[in-house]
């Protein structure tokens, strides 16, 4: 009757909790006639509606835990409620309430319930937790007559009782013709065990029907788990060690389990046993859950036994071993790392992911360093990233200095998604590395890692090879690394400054129009106004990087600056630049009142001279739920050239002015 216990304790527990959520609706003790009286108004209650007499019901019953002959008189008439007319909701809560409280005093009306398929369930809930023995006797009794779902619901809490009284009627039930009695039968047979149980399912476990063994069987392994659970060790060992024995592989494979799920060197001698022995699934399946075992020394046994596996077991116990969390393992999976087999080095390579420290860094460098396969290298690499613990960072940062470039490619890499700030000087060396795969991986870190401290070192080393860079990327990348870090400055109006500083004193015309792509990517009202200075610059070099850099603008704050080209550029390609940029800028959403809006749309259709400019500005101007916008549209409805463009902008303005009339 444990689990009995068990509910009584949870219910108590439910109950301290609901006494701290709810008003204190007993704050005076309830009599007799309180009871009378909530329980007739509940009898019409339905879901949703009267709470406050589902909250005092609830009080009164909190009351009968220290009041018994008041106790007693509210089963006696919650046991006269299930016998009226009351809703099926009512009879539900009652129910619930006779899971805390009920005895053998209700035990008479829920018997009744039980007999009729719409009350059974809710009147095996109340029989759950009583404790009594009319409670056991009722359920049993009711078995001879009730369906076979409310014969499953019944079984299954004769099984949770324990009820050594239910076995007889229990080992007829599992002849039944229907599975799932049958099958519950079995199941709560092994619940209950003992010597008679266990005899009624040895006698079914060699029938010649093989539903029904395989039935019987499980339910003598979970008996078997149940005495484990009780401390019976050596019964429970007694009964999994017959069933590794079994012809079928599920069973022998759950006989396993069971063995490994107990504390003690049985364990681990049986785990060793399967290991030794032929039968490939127990072996897998051993050393796949290697790590729940609870003996002395299991992780040193089970070392021992790695080198003696073939390849496949090898691999799994190795990452079983790493998922032990034990340090010790380190060495012996370092040493994998070297095995003939593929499949081996790669768990091994994984596997110091989990375990490894600053010691492995070595071994998965030389993993990526060496003629490996594409997927053991990504192994190593992935294991770097993952590997944790102090001085990880320094170690891959002294291995860079003994590889080939491909391989310090790939650790600045491993270092840049580390997030490994503390690389940031080393790195800052990296940049002037001649190969210029090295120095595009270190700017592309430093793009993620620097900080704002490191801008001016950043933006001289940018500078070494800023009008040197032959086509190689590298003045790209430092470009990109120079507007993430400068973004990272709070104050954005100080984030271009050191650019600022350098382009004043820069004659050189590529590196000015490489600052200026910096200034751009920045974008901030300091730097747009450089680049607007720079529309009248002698190099056209310089003039044409700031106009792309105009055109590109993050906000509408260059729109005029474009608007100038259109109107002053006699060079085709900067007209067509500035046009589209202007056009962009004009659909990004700012506080500028809509008649301004349009009006610099109707100047935009007056620089427009082809018929993809035309159609540009339309788009935009469906974007505008103004009549106004019409006006505009109206004259190209009967362009040929736009006419479907214009159609289409006009629909969207209609759509959007009839929605915000519907507001």
């Amino acid at each position: 009757m444990n689990d009995i216990k068990t509910y009584r304790v949870l219910a108590a527990v439910a109950l301290l909790i609901f006494c701290s959520l709810v008003p204190d609706t007993e704050a005076a003790a309830f009599t007799k006639q309180d009871v009378d009286e909530q329980l007739e108004e509940l009898k019409d209650y339905e879901y949703e509606a009267a709470p406050n007499v589902l909250r005092t019901i609830e009080a009164i019953v909190r009351q009968c835990q220290s009041q018994g002959k008041f106790s007693e008189y509210v089963e006696q008439e919650m046991a006269r409620f299930l016998k009226s007319d009351a809703t099926a909701e009512g009879k539900w809560f009652v129910c619930k309430q006779l899971w805390i409280i009920g005895t053998e005093v209700s035990v008479p009306s829920l018997a009744e319930m039980l007999a009729d398929e719409k009350t059974a369930e809710m009147a095996c809930f109340a029989l759950r937790s009583n404790q009594s023995t009319a409670a056991g006797e009722a359920l049993r009794q009711a078995l001879q007559d009730v369906g076979d779902n409310t014969k499953v619901r019944i079984i299954n809490i004769l099984g949770d009782r324990r009820e050594r009284e239910s076995i007889p009627i229990l080992s007829k039930l599992v002849s039944n013709n229907n599975a799932d009695v049958a099958e519950s039968a079995a199941a709560a047979l092994g619940k209950i065990g003992g010597e008679s149980a266990i005899k009624a399912l040895e006698r079914f476990r060699s029938s010649t029907d093989a539903g029904m063994k395989a039935v019987a069987t499980e339910a003598y392994l979970q008996h078997a788990k149940f005495l484990a659970l009780q401390g019976r060790k050596t019964k429970a060992l007694s009964i999994y060690n017959e069933m590794l024995k079994s012809d079928d592989a599920l069973f022998r494979r759950s006989a396993l389990l069971g063995i490994m799920n107990i504390e003690g060197p049985e364990a681990l001698a049986c785990v060793k046993s399967v290991l030794h022995g032929d039968d490939e699934m127990l072996k897998n399946t051993a050393i796949a859950n290697s790590p729940r075992l609870k003996a002395e020394n299991v992780v040193s046994e089970l070392v021992a036994e790695l080198p003696r596996l073939e390849g496949r077991q090898q691999s799994l116990l190795i990452y079983a071993l790493a998922e032990t969390g034990d340090v010790s393992v380190r060495p012996a999976i370092t040493e994998m790392t070297q095995s003939p087999r593929s499949e081996v080095r790669q768990a091994a390579l994984e596997a110091l992911g989990i375990i490894g420290d600053k010691s492995s860094v070595k071994t998965l460098c030389k993993a990526i360093a060496d003629d490996r396969s594409a997927r053991e290298k990504n192994i190593a690499l992935a294991s770097l990233r993952r590997i944790s613990g102090a001085g990880v960072e320094s170690a891959i940062l002294d291995a860079m200095q003994t590889t080939k470039a491909q391989t310090r490619v790939e650790l600045i890499r491993v270092l840049s998604d580390r997030r490994a700030s503390g690389s940031v000087p080393a790195l800052l060396d990296e940049t002037s590395s001649r190969d210029s795969d090295v120095c595009k991986a270190a700017f592309r870190a430093l793009g993620k890692l620097a900080g704002e401290k490191e801008l001016p070192i950043l933006i001289e080393r940018y500078l070494n090879l800023a009008d040197s860079d032959d086509g190689t990327g590298c003045r790209s990348e430092a470009e990109r690394a120079i507007i993430a870090v400068a973004k990272r400055i709070g104050n954005e109006n100080q984030r271009a400054d050191e650019i600022l500083g350098v382009f004043e004193n820069e004659q050189r015309s590529g590196v000015k129009c490489s600052l200026l792509r910096i200034l751009g990517g920045i974008g901030n009202d300091k730097g747009l106004k450089v680049i607007q200075q720079t529309l009248s610059d002698k190099d056209e070099q310089v003039r044409d990087t700031a106009i792309r850099e105009l055109a590109a603008w993050p906000n509408t704050q260059a729109v005029d600056s474009l608007l100038d080209v259109m109107a002053e550029s006699a060079n085709d390609t900067h007209r067509i630049l500035a046009f589209r940029g202007y056009v962009r800028l004009l659909r990004l959403g700012c506080e500028r009142p809509t008649e301004e809006t349009l009006a610099m749309y109707e100047k935009a259709l007056g620089f427009a001279k082809r018929p993809e400019e035309k159609k540009l500005v339309l788009s935009g101007l469906g974007d505008i739920a103004a009549p106004q916008a019409l006006q505009i549209i109206e004259p190209y409805l009967n362009d040929e050239a736009v006419a479907s463009e214009a159609a289409i902008a006009r629909d969207k303005i209609l759509s959007r002015i009839e929605q915000a009339n519907k507001r």
